[in-house]
């Protein structure tokens, strides 16, 4: 089928499929060395480094690019796991926010090393190219041409992740500070 598509799709479906296979593998590693889901993760580490351990549902569905629903959903599971809790916005009753409890404070502590074996696994030999710079830029630089208002925080998290690998100042294979409000 990729034969008789244009190269536009072509490349769409070229970056799906690449992103697919590197999302089972990461998922079979949280699994097999945390317990815990590639959304868990996400969710966790998004928490993490959110001001107080917490963040407004909202918040965390435009910082993943998640509908409402799968965030409701998400996060439903992971409150009946004991990682994380809802309560009131004090503030504004009809909103919610999500906070990190110690139970999943300890989840991200053990998985942040399986993840970030799994992805090193898989992708050091090119990160520590220049090729692996210029092609971190290229599908940030997709990213933002197709959705340009999402997952603002995390985007420039990675390109100042960059631009240290540019300057020289980062370390090998390191990883940018987990997503934030």
């Amino acid at each position: 089928m990729a034969g008789t598509d244009g190269l536009d799709i072509t490349l769409f479906r070229a970056l799906t499929l690449v992103a697919r296979q590197l999302t089972v593998v990461v998922e079979h590693r949280l699994h097999a060395e945390a317990g815990i889901s590639l959304p868990e993760f996400e969710i966790l580490s998004a928490l993490a480094a959110a001001p107080d351990r917490r963040a407004r549902a909202g918040a965390l569905g435009q910082m993943l690019a998640w509908e409402k629903s799968r965030i409701s959903h998400q996060v439903g599971r992971m409150e009946r796991k004991g990682l994380i809790e809802r309560f009131n916005c004090a503030d504004d009753l009809r909103g919610t926010w999500v906070g990190l409890t110690d139970a999943g404070a300890d989840a991200i502590a053990s998985a942040t090393p399986a993840y970030d074996a799994a992805i090193r696994a898989q992708l050091g030999k090119l990160a520590a190219t220049d090729g692996g710079v210029s092609l971190a830029r290229e599908v940030l630089g997709i990213g933002a041409h197709v959705y340009p208002n999402s997952c603002q925080v995390e985007v420039a998290l990675l390109i100042a992740s960059l631009d240290r690998v540019d300057k020289g100042t980062l370390a090998e294979h390191a990883r940018p500070e987990p997503m934030s409000t």
